[in-house]
């Protein structure tokens, strides 16, 4: 039987704290949650220094969503020892969806970022924290491949064609993205890409 779950999974060692939903037969199994901080934190900390705590068991799906929604508000998502990015009851990367798709310029996919975090920690370190690796994670390419790959790809990206032409990064926080070049800044962000200690 399915159980639709609201938790709290907790960092021992600084307090700060990610709100997620979970479906699961097992309310109290050894997840801990995917978002993008906690993840790092995770990797970080070790999993043994974070605790998670159920705080809701719903019959329904919508209940789950509706209640993580209740509790994951802006205000939430402004106190410094909050893990979580958005807002609750649909989940980032569906808002982002929603904006314009895993293409978007808008905002950058949060679960593309998730694997890329488990691409970068490695193997061993996705075993410590319970997370599966991405595909290739600890291989390599053929300086063979490499080259053929490098060779068809020259020329293909340059000037307009580039996706990147005519745009700039900026970041806020632990977030960033692109704009036109000749955007005005918003309220709160910077000129550049996150700084790579910063974006954990």
């Amino acid at each position: 039987m399915t159980l639709y779950t609201v938790y709290r999974t907790t960092n021992r060692i600084n307090g700060k704290y990610y709100i997620g939903y979970h479906e699961t037969s097992v309310p109290n199994d050894a997840y801990l949650g995917s978002g993008l901080r906690l993840v790092g934190a995770v990797a970080k900390y070790g999993r043994s220094n974070f605790v998670k705590e159920v705080l809701f068991v719903f019959d329904t799906k919508q209940a789950m969503l509706d209640k993580e929604r209740e509790l994951i508000t802006e205000e939430v998502l402004n106190d410094p020892q909050c893990y979580n990015l958005c807002e609750g009851g649909i989940g980032c990367d569906s808002k982002y969806r929603k904006l314009g798709g895993h293409n978007s310029q808008l905002l950058p996919s949060v679960q593309h970022r998730v694997r890329h975090v488990l691409h970068k920690l490695g193997t061993a370190a996705c075993a410590r924290i319970g997370h599966k690796p991405p595909p290739f994670t600890g291989q390599r390419h053929a300086q063979a491949s490499i080259d053929k790959l490098s060779n068809a790809m020259k020329g293909r990206y340059t000037g307009q064609k580039n996706p990147q032409f005519g745009k700039r990064w900026i970041h806020c926080s632990n977030e960033e993205k692109m704009i036109p070049k000749l955007h005005i800044l918003p309220r709160g962000w910077f000129p550049g890409r996150l700084v790579k200690s910063q974006a954990l």
